[in-house]
C-alpha cells in the first residue's frame, strides 16, 4: 500500500502527497484526518485521456487555423489604420516670392508639401513642416521668409497671398486672425479656388495665387505679363505694371496706360537726378524773351508740383521700375502745358531769328552806304586831278 500525507481538505476531497511525488484526491472517509497526517492511499487505476481522432481532430486543426487567421487579418488592419496617414481635405497655396504648397488633413496638420520654385527649396526642408499644426507651419514660413529677406515690413513686399483649396472630402477654412497673430504688419491676402482654377493655373504656368492677381488684374483692364508673373514676385510685377499694390489688393487701381508710365519714369529720373544735386553749368547766352521766361517760370512751377518719388521703394527692379498711381487729368494738363511752353519758346526762337535778320539787313545797307561814299570820294578826287591837269595845259 502506498503511503501520502494529507496536504489539503476541501468540501468534497482530500488532496495527498503521495510518496512518488504525485498529487491524489480521496473522497472524503468516515474519520476525516487532519492536515499532515501520513494516511495510507489505495491503489486507484490510472485513467489516460483518449485522444481525438476522426472528424473531430479535423474540425479543431480547422477552428485553430481560421482562428489564426482572422487575428493575423485583425492586426494588420489595425497597424494599417494607425500607420496610414490622415486622408488629405484641402490644398493651401502660399505665395510670398517663395511658392510653398501645404497639405492638410482632416485634424488641420501638413501631410505633405511642395517647394514649387527655387526660392522655396531654399527657404525651408519639408522635415520642418511635415505633422506641424498648419497655422503653426505658417508661422515658420513666415518666420523664414523675414529672416532671409522676402519680407521687408519697411517696404511694399510685405504681402503673403494664400489661396485654399478643398479637395471635396471636408471644407477646410482658415482663420485669418490666426495666420498672423504675432505679424501685424504682415499683409495676409485670402483666397478660395477650386480645382479647376488649379488646373487653369498650371496650363498657364503659374502658381495659384499669380494665377487669381492676374484674372483680377484682366477684369480691371490692368496687363500684367506672364512671364513677368512666371519669374517675379506678384508685388514686383504689380510694380513694373506701374500699379501700387496696396490699391490693387483694395481693388482701387485703375488701368495704366504706356504713355502714362514712361511720363511717370521720366518725371521720377529727373527728380532722382534734381535730389542728387547734379548741375548743369551755366550757359552765356542772349537775354531771354518774355515768352521765353514766362516758359522757364510755368516749368519752375511744374517741377515744383511734382510728387515726390517713393524714396523707401528697394525692390529689385531698383529706382526706375517704382512708378506709383498718378492722376491723368494732371499728366494730360503737364503734357499740354508742354506743349504750350514748346510753343511759345519757338515763337521766342522766330522773333530772336527775325530780328537777327533786321540787324543783318541794316548792317548790308550801311556797308553799301559806305561804299557808296567812297566811290564818290573817289570819283571827286578824279575829277579835281583832271580838272588840274586841264589848267597846267
Amino acid at each position: 500500500m502506498m503511503q501520502g500525507v494529507v496536504f489539503k481538505i476541501t468540501e468534497d476531497k482530500i488532496v495527498v502527497l503521495c510518496d512518488d511525488g504525485k498529487f491524489r484526491n480521496l473522497p472524503h472517509s468516515p474519520e476525516m484526518p487532519v492536515l499532515g497526517q501520513k494516511i495510507t492511499v489505495p491503489e486507484i487505476p490510472i485513467v489516460q485521456e483518449k485522444k481525438k481522432t476522426g472528424w473531430k481532430l479535423q474540425v479543431s486543426k480547422r477552428c485553430i487555423a481560421v482562428a489564426s487567421f482572422l487575428l493575423l487579418i485583425g492586426i494588420a488592419w489595425i497597424l494599417n489604420v494607425s500607420l496610414r496617414p490622415a486622408p488629405t481635405v484641402a490644398m493651401v497655396a502660399i505665395d510670398i516670392n517663395p511658392s510653398i504648397e501645404l497639405f492638410i488633413d482632416d485634424k488641420g496638420k501638413v501631410n505633405k508639401t511642395s517647394f514649387v520654385n527655387e526660392d522655396s527649396k531654399t527657404l525651408l526642408q519639408e522635415k520642418d513642416l511635415l505633422g506641424k499644426e498648419f497655422y503653426e507651419a505658417v508661422g515658420i514660413i513666415i518666420h523664414a521668409a523675414k529672416k532671409q529677406g522676402y519680407i521687408d515690413l519697411e517696404t511694399d513686399k510685405k504681402y503673403v497671398l494664400m489661396s485654399v483649396v478643398d479637395t471635396g472630402k471636408a471644407a477646410f477654412q482658415v482663420d485669418a486672425s490666426k495666420v498672423t497673430p504675432d505679424q501685424d504688419d504682415v499683409q495676409l491676402e485670402l483666397y478660395y479656388a477650386d480645382q479647376q482654377k488649379q488646373e487653369k493655373a498650371k496650363e498657364a504656368g503659374l502658381t495659384l495665387n499669380k494665377y487669381i492677381v492676374y484674372e483680377q488684374a484682366k477684369q480691371m483692364g490692368i496687363e500684367i505679363e506672364l512671364e513677368e508673373l512666371r519669374t517675379h514676385s506678384v508685388v514686383a510685377s504689380l510694380n513694373h505694371a506701374g500699379v501700387d499694390p496696396q490699391r490693387f489688393f483694395k481693388k482701387e487701381a485703375t488701368p495704366v496706360k504706356d504713355d502714362k508710365v514712361k511720363e511717370t519714369k521720366r518725371e521720377e529720373s529727373k527728380k532722382q537726378e534734381d535730389n542728387k544735386g547734379e548741375k548743369k553749368p551755366a550757359q552765356t547766352s542772349k537775354p531771354a524773351s518774355s515768352n521765353q521766361t514766362k516758359s522757364h517760370e510755368n516749368n519752375g512751377k511744374r517741377e515744383k508740383e511734382k510728387p515726390e518719388p517713393n524714396k523707401s521703394s528697394k525692390d529689385r527692379y531698383g529706382d526706375d521700375d517704382r512708378r506709383g498711381e498718378k492722376d491723368n487729368d494732371k499728366v494730360n494738363k503737364d503734357k499740354h502745358r508742354d506743349r504750350d511752353d514748346d510753343d511759345d519758346r519757338d515763337d521766342g526762337k522766330g522773333r530772336d531769328i527775325d530780328k537777327d535778320k533786321d540787324k543783318y539787313k541794316d548792317k548790308d545797307k550801311d556797308k553799301n552806304r559806305d561804299r557808296d561814299r567812297d566811290n564818290h570820294r573817289e570819283s571827286d578826287k578824279h575829277k579835281d586831278k583832271n580838272d588840274k591837269d586841264r589848267d597846267d595845259d
